[in-house]
């Protein structure tokens, strides 16, 4: 069973990578002015976040 505060962190993790996405493509489109270089550097940026996130968790949970 998750608990409440896992959802928390989950919740936390998906906000801030959807916000650094958001960032990072528009300060790419600002650079080049090319829409897919953008999403691609803000996707990136956010699977990137998310990538670390899991392992962070993953490393955590085996603290225990």
């Amino acid at each position: 069973m998750t608990s409440p505060l896992t959802l928390i962190w989950i919740a936390i993790f998906i906000i801030t990578a959807a916000f650094l996405g958001t960032v990072a493509g528009a300060l790419a489109w600002l650079d080049q002015r090319r829409l897919a270089h953008a999403v691609l550097v803000g996707g990136g940026a956010a699977g990137g976040l998310l990538a670390v996130a899991i392992a962070a968790a993953a490393l955590l949970v085996g603290l225990d």
